[in-house]
C-alpha cells in the first residue's frame, strides 16, 4: 500500500537496522509507477513513503521538524492546512506531552482520510496522528528499544525479533473477516485506532498512546421530521461532494456504478454539481441496470471485462498486498478491474464509490428482541456473512467452545462505550466496516486515489443519529429524489424493486420494520440457510464443482505440510483433517488466504538483515 513507513531505535539504529528500512521500503514498490522517498535518515529513525503519480502525499519542511502529510483533508483549503498542521508541530515540538489541545483545535472537524507524522529534530520524537474516522488502515509495532510504524503491516514484518502467529486473531478473522479491536494475524503487530495520537520518544523509549477524541454512537435519535431528514442529507450530501472535488480534474473523474442505490447517489450528486463523470461498472448481471441508471442521468459508461487476467500478480502476491486482510474469492478478478481503471483512466484519476452508503441509510439492523449483551454476543455469533467461514468448524480448529466465544464478543461489546445494546451493535458494524470493508477499499488505493463521500464527517454524523426504525429503502429513495428524480427511475436491483411505486415502497418498508426483531432475522437466516443446503445438495456432485474442490484440497494440504507458521497457529493435523472433510469451496478459499499469508509472512520475515547481505 503506497503511504509512510517509519522505523524509530531508541538511542541510535544499530548496524543491523540502520539502511534497511530503505531497503524494506524499495522491496514495496508494487508497481512499474511506484517511488520510494526518505524523508528522515539519521541515527535514530529512518523516515518515508511509498507513492506512485497522483497519490496524495506532502512534505512540510522546517529547521526545526519534518512534516508529513497522507491523504486529503477535504473541507480545508491549501493554506489553512499548512497553517494549521504548522501550528501543531509547532506545538508538538514546544510540549513535553501531547499537544491535545493544539490536535484538537486543526483535527475534530478535519474531514478526510489522512495520516500526519511529525519528526521533532531537536528532540528525537516522533508524533503520528490520525483523522477522527481512521479511514486509512495504519500498522504499530513497539518494544523497549525500537518503534515502527506504517500503512503496509509487511513494512513492519523484517523488524521484528521474532515472527509469531496471533491465534487469536486467526480464529476472529475467520469468524468475522477481520481480526477485532487493534487485533492483527501477527503478534504484537497492532491495528491503529481512530482519532489517536502516538508519541515515540527515542532518547528514552517512551511511547504514549491517547485519543484526541472517543466516538461515541448513544447520542439522541434525530428527532426532525422526515421532509426535514430528507433536507438535511441531501445538503450534507453534496457539500461533503463539492469539498471532495476542490481541486481535482474534471476530465479524472470516475465513479464506480451497479444496479444498487449508494453509487447512483454519488453518481447523481456529481452530476447535480455539474461534473460529467465516466460510470465505470463490471460485465455482470448487474451492468444493464447501471447501464440504464448513467442512460437516465446521462452518463457515459466504461464497462470492465470480467476474466480478462492483466498483469502477473499471483495469488500469493494478491493475498500478500493487503497483508492477508482483504479477503474475498474473487480476489484477482478485483485486482484486474482496479488494473483496467488504471491503464484507462491513468494514475491521477480519482476513484468515487458508494461504500457504506447503506450501512448508514436503511440497513435492517436489529432494534428489538435484544435484552442483553450477552444476547447481542449470541446473534452476532450466528450471523452469516459471505466471507466468514463456520462458526463450528472454527470452534473445533481452536479446541474452542460456544461459551468462550460468547464471552470474547460480550467483552469486546462492554469495551465500547455506547451503553445502549442496539448501539453496541452499530458499534461492531462500524469497527467491520473500518477493518473489513475499510481494507477492501484501501486495495483500490494501491492503483487510484478512493472517496467514498457517506464517510464525510458531517454526513456520518447526522445519518447515524437517525433512529433505525426510521431508517429503510424508502428513505434512500427520497433522498436520492431529492438530489435528482431520474435517479429513481431504473428499478433496485437487489430486490428489482421499482423506485417509483409508492404503495409498493411503503410495503416494503413496513416488511423491512418486521424483519428487525432478532428472533424473525434469525428465523429467516434458518430458512435461507437451509435453502442454501437444498441448493448445496442438488449441485454437489456436478463434475467441475468437485473438481475445483479436489484441486483446491491438494493444494491446500500441500501448503499446511510446507508451512513452518501453520504448525504454530492450528493443530496441522486436524487442520488437514477439516480440509480432507471440506466441501465449501468458499471455506477451502479462506483457508487458503491464511496458509498463504503465513507462509508469505515468514518470508518478509527474513528479509536480509542489511541491503549488504
Amino acid at each position: 500500500m503506497p503511504g509512510l513507513s517509519l522505523l524509530a531505535h531508541r538511542s541510535v539504529l544499530t548496524p543491523l537496522l540502520k539502511g534497511r528500512g530503505q531497503y524494506v521500503r524499495r522491496k514495496m514498490l508494487h508497481f512499474q509507477s511506484y517511488t520510494a522517498r526518505t524523508v528522515v535518515e539519521d541515527d535514530f529513525i529512518d523516515f518515508g513513503f511509498t507513492s506512485y503519480p497522483g497519490y496524495p502525499v506532502k512534505m512540510f519542511t522546517h529547521t526545526d521538524y519534518s512534516l508529513l502529510l497522507e491523504g486529503r483533508i477535504y473541507n480545508y483549503d491549501a493554506p489553512f492546512i499548512e497553517n494549521g498542521l504548522r501550528e501543531l508541530a509547532e506545538a508538538f515540538i514546544r510540549s513535553e506531552s501531547v499537544p491535545m489541545e493544539a490536535l484538537k483545535r486543526f483535527l475534530l472537524d478535519a474531514d478526510g482520510e489522512f495520516v500526519v507524522a511529525i519528526y521533532d529534530k531537536a528532540k528525537n520524537r516522533i508524533l503520528v496522528v490520525n483523522d477522527f474516522l481512521g479511514r486509512l488502515p495504519l500498522y504499530y509495532y513497539r518494544d523497549n528499544a525500537m518503534f515502527a510504524i506504517s500503512r503496509e503491516m509487511k513494512f513492519i514484518l523484517p523488524f521484528l525479533p521474532s515472527l509469531t502467529a496471533n491465534k487469536t486473531a486467526f480464529m476472529e478473522y475467520l469468524l468475522y473477516g477481520y481480526p477485532l479491536k487493534d487485533n492483527t494475524l501477527i503478534e504484537n503487530v497492532r491495528y491503529f485506532p481512530s482519532a489517536t495520537c502516538i508519541i515515540y520518544d527515542m532518547r528514552t523509549g517512551q511511547c504514549a498512546m491517547e485519543p484526541y477524541q472517543v466516538l461515541n454512537l448513544d447520542a439522541p435519535g434525530n428527532k426532525n421530521s422526515r421532509p426535514q431528514i430528507i433536507a438535511d442529507m441531501r445538503k450534507l450530501f453534496l457539500e461533503a461532494l463539492f469539498n471532495r472535488t476542490r481541486g481535482l480534474d474534471p476530465d479524472k473523474i470516475i465513479v464506480s456504478l451497479s444496479g444498487g442505490l449508494d453509487s447512483r447517489g454519488v453518481l447523481a450528486g456529481l452530476m447535480h454539481l455539474g461534473f460529467r463523470p465516466v460510470a465505470v461498472t463490471a460485465q455482470s448481471a448487474e451492468e444493464p441496470s447501471a447501464r440504464a441508471v448513467a442512460k437516465a442521468l446521462g452518463a457515459e459508461v466504461y464497462p470492465i471485462a470480467q476474466g480478462v487476467p492483466r498483469g502477473t500478480l499471483g495469488f500469493a502476491d494478491i493475498v500478500f498486498l493487503k497483508d492477508g486482510l482483504d479477503c474475498h474469492p474473487d480476489l484477482a478478478q478485483l485486482y484486474y478491474n482496479l488494473q483496467d481503471l488504471h491503464d484507462r483512466f491513468g494514475e491521477n484519476a480519482v476513484y468515487f464509490t458508494g461504500i457504506y452508503g447503506g450501512e448508514i441509510t436503511r440497513h435492517s439492523h436489529p432494534t428489538s428482541g435484544l435484552p442483553s449483551i450477552d444476547a447481542l454476543a449470541r446473534y452476532l455469533m450466528k450471523a452469516q456473512d459471505r466471507c466468514r467461514y463456520s462458526t463450528e468448524k472454527v470452534l473445533g480448529l481452536f479446541h474452542s467452545t460456544k461459551r468462550f466465544l460468547i464471552e470474547h464478543l460480550a467483552q469486546r461489546l462492554l469495551a465500547f462505550p455506547e451503553r445502549d445494546v442496539y448501539k453496541k451493535y452499530l458499534r461492531f458494524r462500524h469497527e467491520s466496516n473500518l477493518r473489513f470493508v475499510g481494507e477492501a477499499e484501501d486495495r483500490n488505493r494501491y492503483y487510484l486515489w478512493t472517496i467514498s463521500p457517506y464517510f464525510a464527517l458531517p454526513f456520518f454524523r447526522y445519518a447515524m443519529g437517525i433512529d433505525e426504525n426510521r431508517k429503510d429503502v424508502g428513505l434512500f429513495r427520497d433522498f436520492l429524489f431529492s438530489i435528482n428524480p431520474l435517479a429513481t427511475r431504473v428499478p433496485y436491483y437487489d430486490y428489482r424493486l421499482p423506485l417509483d411505486n409508492p404503495i409498493l415502497l411503503r410495503g416494503v418498508s413496513l416488511v423491512q420494520r418486521a424483519v428487525r426483531h432478532v428472533a424473525v432475522k434469525n428465523a429467516l437466516r434458518e430458512i435461507l440457510r437451509w435453502m442454501g443446503v437444498l441448493k448445496h445438495l442438488v449441485f454437489f456432485w456436478k463434475n467441475q464443482d468437485k473438481a475445483k474442490r479436489d484441486a483446491l484440497k491438494t493444494t491446500l494440504m500441500g501448503l499446511v505440510k510446507q508451512s513452518e507458521m501453520a504448525g504454530q497457529c492450528f493443530d496441522r493435523n486436524e487442520l488437514l483433517a477439516l480440509i480432507r472433510r471440506e466441501n465449501d469451496i468458499q471455506g477451502l478459499e479462506r483457508l487458503q488466504i491464511v496458509i498463504v499469508y503465513l507462509n508469505g509472512a515468514v518470508q518478509w520475515h527474513l528479509t536480509p538483515r542489511s541491503p549488504l547481505s
